[in-house]
């Protein structure tokens, strides 16, 4: 006979049922806040297993060698065994990076990049922005919030990252709770300020780094996905681009944003305008193949139409604006005060007054009498 199964610590909380909205919601801010503060422990936790295995790695090396050279000869055979990629691990075993790497992404069942990235966090909570790190140990970011201060400060010199450290952590408890595009915002409007040579070689990081990778999708058979690294501004562009593409069609045209936005990224592939799918469009696409105009060469200076698809199933060319504001002392190279698009993306003072000098550029002013 089957014994009716249970879950005890489960039946703990089956009470909640009758709870009311009130509640319900400091439920969810308490698990929000003790989730905050595991992630703390739990970075930490893997930084101190690292430093213990690191220092366990250079004992067991210390009894083997004191790494002092007692003569010339002994030097330049070090060297050698080094030059010709003697592996160490062969005389001292993993080291400790590697044994911790192992260790964490045991327990967490993790891959190893995976467990890597939780002993850089663990690091970074202790020893580069740990005013930072202890909001989040008091539940007053989350872990994406912390993750996204460790990455965009990563650049930031050692001399500035404590002062921007505080700022930053100064600024989360002076302010409510923020959306990630605005706590995005804040923590790189911070670095800019205090350290705005770290904007520029995030600029160049980013320059380097571009990308874009086309991979089969691993859970949805005959998809895959597209990934690219742009600099913010090149992105943009991008978007802006697709967007303005895909609200050229008309109204009737029956497929959503995100699908028009899909096919403007392979109509600009082939050097091709988005074509409408609405009806009418598409009833005029077909007669116009069944019943091809034979090709002439009029004059069509005067003609508004002309360029445009006679079939009406391909829309007219679209330009594409983003909106970039800085002070009128950056654009004068008086000051680096950063500038900003108008999605809230940094960009540092050099690419706001590149950007001024291009010819494609319109620079308006804006007085306090017209905000």
């Amino acid at each position: 006979e089957l014994q009716p199964f249970t879950v005890p610590v489960a039946e703990r909380y089956w009470g909640d049922e009758e709870l009311d909205a009130g509640d319900l919601t400091e439920i969810l801010a308490h698990c929000a806040a003790t989730r905050a503060t595991a992630w703390y422990r739990m970075l930490q936790a893997a930084s101190l297993l690292y430093e213990d295995y690191e220092e366990s790695h250079h004992r067991q090396m210390a009894e083997h060698t004191s790494g002092e050279m007692d003569s010339i000869e002994a030097f330049e055979a070090a060297v050698t065994a080094a030059r010709c990629g003697e592996d160490p691990r062969a005389r001292y075993g993993p080291d400790g990076l590697e044994q911790a790497i192992a260790h964490v992404g045991a327990v967490l069942c993790v891959p190893p990049a995976v467990a890597r990235e939780v002993i850089t966090l663990g690091d970074a909570l202790r020893y580069r922005v740990p005013l930072t790190a202890a909001t989040l140990a008091q539940g007053r970011i989350d872990e994406q919030r912390f993750r996204i201060v460790v990455a965009r400060t990563r650049l930031v010199t050692p001399e500035s990252i404590e002062q921007v450290d505080a700022r930053i952590a100064e600024q989360i408890y002076a302010r409510d709770q923020m959306s990630v595009k605005r706590f995005t915002t804040m923590v790189d409007k911070t670095v800019a300020v205090v350290d705005p040579d770290a904007v520029k070689r995030r600029r160049a990081h980013a320059k380097a780094e571009r990308k874009v990778t086309v991979t089969q999708d691993r859970f949805v058979p005959g998809q895959s996905r597209i990934t690219a690294s742009l600099p913010d501004v090149d992105a943009a562009l991008v978007d802006a681009r697709l967007t303005a593409m895909a609200e050229s069609v008309h109204a009737e045209d029956p497929r959503s944003l995100a699908q028009r936005r899909s096919d403007a990224l392979i109509a600009s592939s082939v050097h091709q305008q988005l074509r409408c799918l609405c009806p009418q469009c598409v009833a005029a696409a077909e007669v116009a193949v069944s019943e091809p105009t034979p090709r002439t060469d009029p004059d069509t200076s005067g003609d508004p139409d002309a360029g445009v698809d006679p079939a009406g199933s391909a829309g007219p060319a679209v330009g594409v604006v983003i909106h970039v504001i800085a002070s009128q002392s950056t654009l004068d190279g008086d000051d680096d005060e950063p500038g900003f698009t108008d999605d809230g993306g940094v960009i540092d003072a050099d690419t706001v007054r590149e950007l001024a000098m291009q010819e494609f550029t319109r620079t308006t002013a804006i007085t306090r009498e017209m905000m």
